[in-house]
């Protein structure tokens, strides 16, 4: 009994947020029964937030680390988790709000284990490359031409100020190291050019990270492939729109509207 207070007491969520899942499960349910691929599960779920209210700093609280469940906003890193985890749960029959916790905890810690602050996985090639590891994705650049990202990962402790949890020392030192080992181990990227050549490979479902010329970044937004009229559009949670949406551009047209945004990274469920 201890134990199972003591997980709870880890787990921050609102009262709306157990309603909204019973809703949205409920639908994937009925959707599955269908006879989805893994991929068309992820669009599915993803689809469900369209509309969805951005949120800034959905994560951030003060105190130790919990577990954030909050299905009444999304940035755009929680938005693509949550479509993960969602289609793993109905895939497997474990629809439970209990099951969801657990899931999205295996997805966004180091390993599934949440062990203070510098265990969460903030850096999305880090989130890649941990997921792949535990078998919910299969990373795909590489089969798909990608090129080795040469590149120093280094944001969030040369913004030390923006990050409050890196004030402590001892977890602004994690970091560093977290941050060293990733500039060893970053994944391909394809970049912006080769994006035409490759589209039609791109899948349904497919998860997409956009990578960055930002100094010290490896990913400056996520979102989910969705092809329309035999393009590749986006879904995702928009800082822009404020809110959950296909993008009415194709991914290449989106990549081209900003000069920083260098190319993607393609992972696909398993």
């Amino acid at each position: 009994m201890k134990d199972r207070a003591k997980r709870e007491e880890d787990i921050l969520h609102a009262p709306e947020d157990p309603v909204l899942f019973r809703k949205i499960i409920e639908n994937l349910v009925c959707l599955q029964a269908k006879g989805l691929s893994p991929g068309a599960g992820v669009a599915a779920a993803g689809l469900a937030f369209l509309g969805r209210p951005y949120g800034t700093n959905t994560l951030e609280r003060e105190g130790p680390e919990r577990l954030i469940l909050n299905l009444r906003e999304l940035d755009c890193f929680t938005f693509l988790e949550n479509a993960v985890a969602l289609e793993r749960l109905v895939r497997t029959g474990a629809t439970d709000f209990a099951d969801y916790a657990a899931a999205l905890k295996r997805l966004r810690y180091r390993k599934g284990i949440l062990d203070g602050y510098a265990s969460r996985l903030h850096y999305f090639s880090d989130w890649l490359g941990d997921a792949e590891a535990k078998g919910f994705v299969r990373i795909m650049t590489k089969a798909l031409g990608g090129q080795h990202l040469e590149k120093s990962i280094s944001y969030m402790t040369h913004h030390r100020e923006s990050f409050p949890a890196l004030e402590a020392a001892e977890t602004f030192r994690q970091m560093r190291e977290i941050e060293e080992r990733i500039t060893s181990e970053l994944n391909d990227f394809l970049p912006r050019e080769k994006l035409r050549e490759i589209e039609d490979q791109i899948q349904d479902g497919d998860l997409l990270a956009i990578t960055t010329s930002v100094d010290g970044l490896d990913v400056a937004h996520v979102g989910i492939a969705l092809r329309q009229r035999r393009r590749v559009h986006l879904l995702h949670a928009s800082r822009l729109a404020g809110e959950v949406l296909i993008s009415p551009e194709t991914l290449y047209g989106y990549l081209r509207k900003k000069k920083e945004r260098t190319g993607v990274m393609v992972a696909r469920v398993t």
